[in-house]
């Protein structure tokens, strides 16, 4: 390998789909530090990176509380905001939005959207097709017919070009289409 794991964790952050098997510092707050203190950061950047994540996450009333004593929700958001504070240029996201509430939503909602705007890379792996749409600046209904195109993945080579502003839907009977091998995006008109 080119790269040492520890070269690619300060370029691409990966936060797991169970926050349980991530966390693991004694409080908030440290596990917000870890990340940016093992990748070399200055104690004054690692204390402005942490600021920020709490700000941006709303975790000043959980920093010095154990991860594991507090809601799922929260939790996962400490996961999240965990990777936030190395601010890794790829984010791969896996299911962030299971088992999170309303609130939860729209703060990952936020986040990918502001990684966006910083210009970083956001791969989110998820089965919620309507926060994938958000994600690419879409209004994604859950129900069919209320976007006028869909992203849907089925068995193929990649595409080239830009068809990052198709939106993302579910589609009877395309389970079977999710089965390992390359995906390729193909465009179709929704049922009105």
């Amino acid at each position: 390998a080119k790269h040492s794991v520890q070269e690619l964790a300060a370029h691409i952050g990966y936060v797991f789909q169970n926050p349980n098997h991530q966390l693991f510092a004694t409080t908030v707050a440290e596990e917000l530090a870890f990340g940016p203190r093992n990748i070399g950061c200055t104690q004054a950047e690692i204390d402005e990176r942490v600021a920020e994540a709490v700000e941006f996450f709303g975790l000043e009333s959980v920093l010095a509380l154990h991860p594991y004593r507090i809601s799922f929700p929260l939790r996962k958001l400490v996961g999240i905001a965990s990777i936030f504070t190395m601010r890794p240029g790829v984010f791969i996201l896996d299911e962030p939005t299971t088992g999170q509430d309303h609130q939860t939503t729209s703060v990952i909602n936020r986040l990918i959207h502001e990684l966006g705007e910083r210009g970083s890379t956001v791969i989110c792996v998820a089965h919620d097709m309507p926060l994938l749409g958000k994600g690419a600046g879409l209004d994604v209904k859950p129900e069919l017919g209320e976007s006028g195109n869909a992203l849907l993945l089925e068995p193929g080579p990649l595409p080239s070009g830009n068809q990052t502003r198709r939106a993302m839907t579910q589609s009877k009977g395309r389970n079977e289409s999710r089965q390992g091998g390359s995906l390729r995006l193909r465009r179709s008109k929704l049922p009105e």
